[in-house]
């Protein structure tokens, strides 16, 4: 993506103090500053929740109003106002950049991409401003590799027979289309393919979803009973998903972490995602939307929909995207291009996801506490000699309970028929932020390598890397194997940290 002249660059972020918010304006030209404000968050978001609802133009001018006097007063104003000043005599769009932690969901939630200045002019619409939402994560920054834009883009088309009907398009790009796309077709294209992809586009339905508390079973976010055991869903869980298709053509949701996993072997520019909601967030989590999870497996940029589209918006947005996108490889000024070719539909609903490298919090070296991690391993219990299977691997925190029987069937696609085998190990991360384990060997906060051994196999990918962090779970790190021999196999999980082996977990199937 191409980079953003830093004289057009504001970086904003937030800190809530009860019923006032303190708002840091970062630029790398112009002085950077803070203000704190009054946030009249009752109202905001009230009118965030009308947004959400009905979307009329004058709730659009109200929040965009709104938003404008919360953002772009005093100190942090003149700032702004300095960016689109320079923006306006370079004849194009200032950047306004949100950074967000994982627990500002509330302020994350509302759609600055209304904005409405004095002049009743919205910034986003009429190309004055570009907004793109960052999510702190302390893993180093993917790198945007510009040389894929000569590679195809995978479209991948969902449509059940038990959902409204749905068309997708003929891209006017370079593009492979997977049809009918079962959530194990999708699997095996990414994970077993080993694909360069100039993006991944999904057609489809999703948004928020609702997790069943006493069986997991995912539903349409407007169900009241499971689908799976009737129990209520007034205690469920909400999550964002997809829907795939079921080899019947009936409707497969699968939650965003599931899909999520699927993109640490791929190498791909970007993610478009033109289902309902797949950039809106619920909760308290601001990792629980679909666009926040591929941006926490790699994809270094996520164009998602916030609200409910029309296919017809869809279908019209993806096409004016590729179309500007194959003048001038840059994915912030192909959405600007695309919106403003689609004022007439929901032009405030793309949401452009990055990632932002976290920094250790001040002090956090001298924080006392010990938390303990626990590391999950789960692939099928047969396996068929050359006949590729998934193994998974997982850290988690130990208030995060492990995945269900079904939900591991779901991420490593085994029938119901099929026995799974799960294994289980532990650790500690101690004083200051390292991981403990039983043998006294420790890793620090930070980056892991996750390796598979498996005796008479062929193993992919040969490495996978992530981050241990005290603050959240670690993405999945999931493997396919592919046996040459018959006879007793155990596979060994191993994590290493600065060329040293920490802990290693071994599975006998």
């Amino acid at each position: 993506m191409a980079g953003a002249v830093d004289e057009l660059k504001v970086r904003f972020e937030f800190t809530a103090l009860q019923d006032r918010l303190e708002i840091r304006a970062i630029s790398p030209v112009f002085d950077s500053d803070h203000e704190t404000v009054e946030w009249p968050r009752p109202d905001l978001d009230q009118q965030s929740k009308q947004f959400y609802i009905a979307r009329s133009p004058a709730v659009l001018t109200s929040l965009g109003e709104s938003l404008y006097n919360l953002l772009l007063t005093g100190k942090t104003g003149h700032i702004a106002e300095q960016a689109l000043d320079h923006a306006s005599r370079a004849k194009t769009a200032a950047l306004f950049e949100f950074g967000f932690y994982g627990d500002q969901v509330e302020l994350a939630r509302y759609p600055w991409e209304v904005l409405q200045d004095r002049y009743r002019r919205f910034l986003v619409r009429d190309g004055l401003v570009d907004v793109i939402r960052t999510i702190h994560y302390p893993l180093p920054l993917p790198e945007f590799n510009q040389s894929l834009i000569s590679h195809p883009v995978l479209q991948v088309f969902s449509s059940p027979k038990d959902l409204a009907p749905l068309q997708a398009i003929d891209l006017p790009i370079n593009h492979t289309v997977l049809r009918h796309a079962t959530f194990a077709q999708f699997q095996e294209k990414l994970l077993f393919d080993y694909l360069k992809l100039c993006g991944v586009q999904f057609d489809g339905h999703g948004g928020i979803l609702l997790q069943c508390a006493n069986c997991e079973r995912l539903n349409l976010n407007q169900a009241t009973i499971c689908s799976g055991c009737r129990s209520s869903l007034a205690g469920a869980v909400r999550v964002g998903g997809l829907a795939f298709e079921h080899p019947d053509g009936t409707t497969h949701l699968v939650a965003a972490r599931n899909v999520g996993s699927m993109f640490n072997s791929v190498e791909a520019l970007f993610a478009l995602l033109l289902a309902c909601d797949t950039a809106a967030l619920s909760g308290q989590d601001g990792f629980n939307s679909l666009a926040s999870e591929l941006i926490l497996s790699g994809v270094p940029v996520v164009v998602g929909m916030q609200t409910r589209v029309k296919d017809s918006f869809a279908n019209n947005f993806a096409a004016s995207f590729y179309m500007a996108l194959r003048r001038r490889p840059d994915v912030l000024e192909a959405v600007r291009l695309a919106r403003r070719m689609n004022l007439q539909g929901e032009w405030y609903s793309p949401a452009v996801y990055l990632r932002s490298r976290r920094n250790t919090p001040a002090g956090a070296s001298q924080r006392q506490f010990t938390a303990r991690r626990s590391i999950d391993t789960a692939a099928p219990r047969r396996v068929v000699v050359r006949e590729p299977f998934l193994a998974r691997l997982w850290i988690r925190r130990p208030q995060t309970p492990p995945l269900s029987e079904a939900a591991l069937r779901d991420s490593l696609d085994l029938p119901p028929e099929a026995e799974l085998q799960t294994q289980a190990a532990q650790a500690e991360i101690a004083q200051p932020l390292e991981l403990q384990t039983e043998d006294g060997r420790t890793f620090r906060r930070g980056l892991v390598e996750v390796t598979l051994d498996a005796r008479n196999c062929q193993v992919r990918p040969d490495k996978i890397t992530l981050f241990i962090d005290e603050d959240m779970d670690a993405p999945d790190a999931i493997f396919t194997v592919e046996c040459q021999k018959t006879g007793s196999l155990t596979l060994r999980f191993n994590i290493w940290q600065e060329g040293g082996l920490v802990v290693s977990v071994a599975q006998p199937l």
